[in-house]
């Protein structure tokens, strides 16, 4: 199957293939008869002096932060954040009484779905703050594979 890009400078449209990949992952592909996902993940070092493997964080949505975010929040020591997180479930609570149940679940929910997608953020911060150093990015199919490259 070909596809067709934009035109070059002579109006002449451009073949484009949308799975430019290497042999051994289109050799998968192939066995498999879907391909693998790929996500960009960053890579941090530990503090010098210690003997820590590299910390990765997918760049995504976190569906652990947003079905349970008090877990996720303890699970990475992100003692601020369930603070706040456990300040608005109180405000919530106290407002449902004034807005209603159903606003009040649609408002939790919100902030569920928000925290799915700052989760990276958030950890991304906490090992900035815990003296982590951000090495670059990898593009890998699972966080092992991108830590296993970041070793190299």
């Amino acid at each position: 199957m070909r596809f067709f890009s934009a035109s070059n400078h002579e109006g002449v449209a451009l073949p484009f293939h949308p799975r430019q990949n290497s042999s051994k992952s289109c050799l998968n592909s192939v066995r498999t008869g879907k391909e693998a996902a790929m996500t960009l993940y960053a890579i941090f070092d530990p503090k010098p002096g210690r003997r820590d493997l590299p910390a990765v964080v997918p760049e995504k949505f976190s569906g652990f932060a947003a079905l349970l975010p008090p877990l996720f929040l303890l699970r990475h020591g992100l003692w601020l954040e369930l603070v706040a997180w456990l300040v608005s479930v109180v405000a919530l609570m106290v407002l449902s009484g004034y807005i209603g149940d159903a606003a009040t679940f649609a408002l939790y929910l919100l902030t569920a779905i928000w925290l799915g997608f700052a989760a990276p953020g958030l950890r991304r911060h906490a090992l900035q703050w815990r003296g982590w150093s951000p090495r670059g990015d990898r593009v890998a199919a699972s966080a092992d594979l991108a830590q296993l490259e970041a070793l190299r």
